[in-house]
């Protein structure tokens, strides 16, 4: 919800669609003149429609470098919400790699649902 509303609140439901303007949009809603839940590094275009996420400094990671797992579905839910609500298309994610586990970045595979 938190991703939806951000866009929501910027009026910008449905109007995003390139990675290049996602990415620029998420870097400066969540980043240091935003809510400094992340630095958005980098938004990769997939051919299914979706998008490759990359960021370092997450808030859900900090001070952890050997978790088990991936670590950060709060952050992976703003992605979720945030792309689905720029692109008007619904939306699933998953962490591969997590700053949490010791990557240099996490890592976030986020794609459409129908």
């Amino acid at each position: 919800m938190r991703g939806q509303d951000i866009v929501k609140g910027l009026g910008l439901e449905g109007k995003v669609q390139s990675a290049a303007d996602i990415q620029q949009h998420l870097a400066k809603i969540l980043g240091i003149d935003g809510t400094r839940l992340c630095l958005v590094q980098k938004v990769v275009a997939k051919d299914n429609g979706g998008f490759e996420v990359h960021i370092t400094e997450g808030a859900c990671t900090a001070g952890v470098h050997d978790a088990p797992e991936p670590h950060c579905a709060f952050t992976m839910g703003v992605f979720i919400g945030s792309i689905s609500s720029f692109t008007g298309k619904r939306m699933t994610g998953k962490e591969t790699m997590c700053t949490g586990m010791g990557a240099a970045e996490c890592v976030y595979q986020i794609d459409p649902l129908d």
